[in-house]
């Protein structure tokens, strides 16, 4: 570049420079990189129709630049380029063993990289294209179409998706944080353990700016150490808060605070289409979380991941006026069950021509049983004729015996083949409560 100042200067003032000095002595470096002519060829392919005929006028008048009988570039050519940048060589056979010049020691370090910049000296547009041939249109694999429909799921159902830095401080109430060997700031020495905290951030950031509420969610990966390894693992994440809508009329002009079951049904709402089905079970030793209002959530029989309500500890600490609700599922489950063939490739049946026939059962259960382990129970002594099963009321009440809660359920039987009599449903439905009897101690409410 200092050359190129040099002859610059000489070309528009007539003046004449005796020498130039630099302030510091090159490194010696002893660094030789074979080209290979076939990688040239293969990698920069054959000059375009128009570099080729202005090459063919030009040899036509000199001995220069590529022949005519000649697609690809001419050695003479390619060791021109060489020369420009600096390099020495030796020719062995059709490569070059180039030796690289100490000022270009640090981006001259490939065949690669010489290869490129000989291509950005004849000038890019000289080559024709060099594509597949026949041109295949590509795709994404099942794993990317269900990531993306993911996205486009959760941005549908009123989340908006954001992207944080995987790079995070050191903190003392988190010694897990792997250490980076050499960070630029403290401020992003560590790598992160989880998405939440910096969702939690997102969100005061945007309540405090005067936001009714912060509807978000992140695909990120997280980072966690053991004594051998460090292991990395993406996460679906995100927090929901507040009010997401347009419109005050409805509630005259009052905040409509959101609970925990709709935006659980959020959450639901989001993964439907992925056709997975995933239960609750309660969870209650997480600090983070309300002990009453969170749970893990189980794909096939393991926990992939959490939902529940901020503590209210947190939420005093953190100074939110609303109820916030945080959740985190892990990616590659997610993504592992959808594309089981089973799931993934819709399957088509035909409508039922035969009517249902529905029964209403009330239960008297200990407050401590779920509904999903009652379901669970009625769906697995229901078969075969058991289709739908699903909750209808909960009722608690302190005339009831103590300890225990009415729950309700409608159960329905339908036969593909005929029209169901009382008498092809009562043997079924009796093992149904002799079963919740047995396994729950379920009392029959009348």
């Amino acid at each position: 570049s200092v050359n190129r100042y040099i002859d610059i200067l000489k070309q528009l003032f007539n003046i004449n420079i005796s020498d130039t000095y630099i302030n510091r002595t090159l490194p010696e470096i002893d660094r030789e990189v074979m080209l290979r002519r076939s990688r040239i060829d293969k990698i920069l392919g054959p000059l375009s129709k128009d570099a080729l005929a202005l090459n063919k006028t030009t040899n036509s008048k000199t001995q220069d630049s590529v022949e005519a009988d000649n697609d690809y570039i001419e050695d003479k050519e390619i060791e021109l380029k060489l020369s420009l940048l600096g390099c020495s060589f030796k020719k062995k056979e059709d490569d070059w063993l180039v030796r690289v010049p100490a000022y270009r020691s640090l981006d001259l370090l490939r065949e690669i990289d010489l290869i490129e910049e000989v291509a950005r000296l004849i000038g890019y547009d000289q080559f024709s294209a060099n594509l597949p041939n026949p041109i295949r249109p590509g795709g994404l694999n099942p794993n990317q179409l269900i990531e993306r429909q993911i996205r486009n799921n959760f941005s549908s159902s009123g989340l908006q998706e954001v992207t944080t830095f995987s790079l995070v401080p050191h903190s003392e109430k988190d010694e897990g944080r792997v250490a980076i060997s050499n960070p630029l700031l403290s401020d992003t020495s560590h790598l992160r353990t989880n998405l939440w905290e910096e969702h939690l951030n997102i969100t005061r950031r945007n309540l405090t700016a005067g936001q009714k509420g912060c509807w978000i969610y992140e695909i990120g990966a997280v980072y966690t150490k053991t004594e051998s390894e460090i292991s990395e693992s993406v996460i679906l994440g995100g927090l929901i808060t507040g009010e997401n809508r347009m419109e005050r009329w409805s509630t005259n002009g009052k905040t409509k605070e959101i609970d925990y079951f709709e935006a659980r049904g959020i959450i639901t709402q989001a993964l439907l289409p992925l056709r997975i089905e995933i239960t609750d079970r309660p969870l209650t030793n997480n600090p983070l979380y309300h002990p009453g209002r969170s749970v893990e959530l189980i794909l096939e029989g393991k926990v992939v991941g959490k939902f529940g309500q901020i503590h209210p500890y947190k939420l005093n600490e953190l100074e939110f006026d609303y109820h916030s609700y945080l959740f985190e599922l892990n990616l590659e489950a997610l993504k592992r069950s959808a594309t089981r063939n089973e799931k993934y490739k819709v399957k088509y049946k035909s409508y039922a021509t035969v009517p249902f026939m529905e029964r209403d059962i009330a239960l008297l259960v200990d407050s401590q049983c779920t509904s999903k382990d009652i379901i669970s129970i009625i769906r697995r002594s229901g078969k075969p004729l058991l289709e739908e099963v699903e909750l209808i009321d909960r009722y608690a009440d302190d005339k009831l015996k103590s300890g225990k809660i009415s729950q309700a359920f409608r159960i329905r039987y339908r036969d593909k083949s005929k029209t169901l009599k009382e008498s092809d449903i009562n043997p079924i439905h009796q093992r149904i409560l002799e079963t919740l009897k047995k396994k729950l101690d379920a009392e029959l409410r009348t």
